[in-house]
């Protein structure tokens, strides 16, 4: 479905209907789906627990968006 050019077209008659579309993702690390969704959409909203979410595991969630990222 994420690779459908129907999702684009879903988003952009979103996008004229709406201030702010919001698309829930699966966990980014195991399921790097959001590298195939990444051209359809704005920015990438990623959502870490304080003192519990590695730091490593955020980082490698910021390299999977942007491999040209080196560290947070």
């Amino acid at each position: 479905m994420l690779k459908s050019p129907r999702l684009g077209q879903l988003l952009d008659e979103a996008r004229k209907q709406y201030d702010y579309v919001i698309v829930d993702m699966p966990p980014l690390v195991p399921l790097p789906d959001c590298g195939v969704i990444g051209r359809s959409v704005d920015r990438f909203l990623i959502v870490v627990t304080a003192h519990k979410t590695p730091r490593q595991l955020v980082e490698e969630a910021l390299k999977v968006l942007d491999p040209a990222a080196s560290s947070v």
